[in-house]
């Protein structure tokens, strides 16, 4: 009985979503089906690359991470490592591991029936890695727990992307690869900001309450893996066309390797489609780590709160949506080619706003960390605000040092004279320079504020605060754009040309790769994705860890314009030419053997 109601049930979705992802074409019915079941994974894994990868872990880890080290960070060759530096190393050490396999198992998927079984095994662990997020208040070392499980479940979402993106050229032909690559990507915008939606109303409404917020990076998990059953059920074990005999597994390692010596032989033959692969490598390079940081990056750099990064990123998804399409219809009018021109453009324009984000110095009471007014009867100093602290080492010895205050407390909430006093001289020489105070003019202390000299709105000590500086003078204060303005301006940018430029990106390497080769030359794709999430997350952390953040994202400015150059010179059409000539050379070889 429960087995029929739960067949009934998953049957019911299965045709709603078909409904939903609509018809291509003159498909057949089956092919239909498998598309809509490719679409879905998009739908699926795309709340991994919002909620868990730039939105709400992000948050969360930034806030128990300052909470235990405050400016500081675990000690690495004489100097301390922040919480941008781990995460990006986090993502570049993840993205090293499928870098290193997939090329190997992207040949064994294209002589063996193993492709759907790979996307399951990577996208299984992933979403379980991604529910095991929920246990790291019981572990006793919160940011490390959450490092660990992050880093196993990025593997998971990066390596069954490798093995997702190769069956494109398996469920269309070529002149559907634009419209079938944008509307995946479509979908999965629409996908993870729903369920980034949900997240959002529920942590408002629970005021961010720690396990809710587990709860939610807990639920992203499920959302992976359930949805995901439905790309499972839908899409056939792609054809082999000339399949590997049954070896054990050193032994296909062994021809996998074998052949990948034999493709890197040919790289004269597939020049063009080659030298694409090193243009995407560079530009991808840009764009997955701006991606990968942005979160971070804006609570720790700009203190976006909480609420607007995630309503951001919100915006970015459906914008992202909206802009899948349109860069299609951009294509369809000008060239593939062309369109995703545009987007790096718009892309190099992003990047440069993003390391011009700056924090007006607080002006009024409500900016400040620390609110407190005199009370003259009493000659002593009424708490109304303080910054919202966590449990971390340096919170509770914050707290130790100055008191806990609590403005809701009748007897946590009145300051005296010397409290006040030894609170400002902590916030401009001690352990408190990332927080604010304004106190009110009504006392003998000279002036009514304090800004400590780590404070996000303070600017002028790196190397390139210039940027920024001219910014909040010349453009972000003569428009009134605060800090949580600026993100959500840039964001909507961002996801305008986020989509388009990672849709064309795909389908015009697919458009240059033999069918019969496909998995093997999407094992390359999918390297030069995990290079580029090497060595982007890995140069963004050391030029962070060496200087700060801002350097480290104006030098993904450099990697997009570097790639777009080298793009230029690519021409699509005779890698199409090459692709199909090949591809008659492997069926004519196949079918002689035969």
């Amino acid at each position: 009985m429960i087995k029929d109601f739960y067949m009934s049930i998953k049957q019911r979705l299965f045709r709603s979503v078909g409904r939903f992802m609509g018809d291509l074409g003159d498909l057949s019915e089956d092919d239909q089906r498998a598309v809509r079941g490719w679409c879905v994974y998009d739908w699926a894994n795309s709340a991994f690359s919002t909620s868990i990868t730039v939105a709400i872990l992000p948050i969360y880890f930034a806030a128990i991470f300052t909470s235990e080290y405050h400016t500081g960070g675990p000690g690495f060759l004489g100097s301390t490592l922040g919480a941008e530096t781990l995460w990006a190393w986090t993502i570049g050490l993840s993205a090293f591991i499928v870098a290193v396999t997939s090329p190997v198992l992207g040949v064994i998927a294209d002589r063996a029936p193993l492709k759907m079984w790979l996307l399951r095994t990577y996208a299984s662990a992933g979403a379980l890695f991604t529910f095991l997020l929920l246990f790291s208040a019981y572990t006793g070392h919160d940011w490390a727990w959450l490092l660990g499980c992050f880093f196993i479940a990025n593997v998971g979402f990066a390596g069954s992307t490798v093995f997702y993106n190769s069956l494109l050229p398996h469920i269309v032909k070529e002149e559907y690869y634009d419209d079938v690559s944008s509307r995946g990507y479509a979908y999965g915008y629409i996908g993870g900001g729903l369920l980034l939606l949900f997240h959002l109303i529920v942590l408002i409404i629970f005021d961010y309450d720690d396990l809710v917020t587990r709860l939610a990076l807990a639920s992203v998990g499920l959302w992976w893996y359930g949805w995901s059953l439905y790309t499972f059920a839908t899409i056939p074990e792609p054809h082999v066309e000339n399949p590997l005999p049954s070896l054990g597994v050193v032994k296909s390692t062994q021809l996998a390797f074998s052949e990948l010596k034999q493709t890197f032989g040919e790289i004269s033959s597939f020049k063009i489609l080659f030298t694409y692969l090193i243009a995407f490598l560079l530009f991808n390079d840009g764009i997955q780590t701006v991606l990968a940081q942005a979160g971070v990056y804006a609570v720790i750099t700009l203190g976006v709160t909480s609420t607007t990064l995630i309503a951001t990123i919100l915006i970015i998804q459906f914008v992202g949506a909206l802009g899948a399409t349109v860069f299609k219809w951009i294509a369809e009018f000008t060239s593939s080619k062309q369109a995703l021109m545009y987007s790096l453009v718009v892309w190099v324009v992003v990047i440069i706003l993003a390391t011009g984000f700056a924090i007006e110095e607080p002006s009024e009471k409500k900016d400040f960390d620390y609110q407190l007014i005199y009370d003259t009867p009493t000659e002593t100093f009424l708490v109304e605000a303080v910054p919202d602290l966590g449990n971390g080492k340096a919170d509770l010895a914050w707290e130790d040092l100055v008191g806990d205050w609590d403005p809701d407390d009748e007897n946590k909430r009145v300051m005296q004279a010397d409290e006040l006093a030894f609170l400002i001289e902590q916030i401009v020489t001690g352990d408190g320079q990332r927080f604010s105070l304004y106190y009110d003019l009504n006392t003998t202390l000279d002036g009514n504020f304090v800004i400590g000299p780590e404070h996000p709105s303070q600017l002028g000590d790196e190397e390139l605060d210039a940027v920024p500086i001219w910014m909040r003078s010349n453009v972000w204060g003569p428009l009134g754009l605060s800090a949580d303005l600026q993100f959500l301006l840039v964001g909507a940018i961002l996801g305008l040309v986020m989509g388009g430029s990672q849709a064309l990106a795909r389908s015009i390497f697919a458009s240059m790769t033999p069918d019969s080769r496909s998995f093997e030359f999407f094992g390359f794709f999918g390297l030069s994705i995990r290079v580029s999430t090497i060595f982007g997350p890995l140069i963004y952390g050391w030029l962070a860890f060496k200087y700060d953040a801002r350097v480290g994202v104006m030098s993904l400015a450099i990697l997009v314009i570097l790639g777009a150059l080298l793009f230029l010179t690519v021409d699509v059409d005779e890698g199409r030419r090459v692709a199909i000539e090949e591809e008659k050379k492997s069926k004519s070889a196949s079918e002689s053997s035969s």
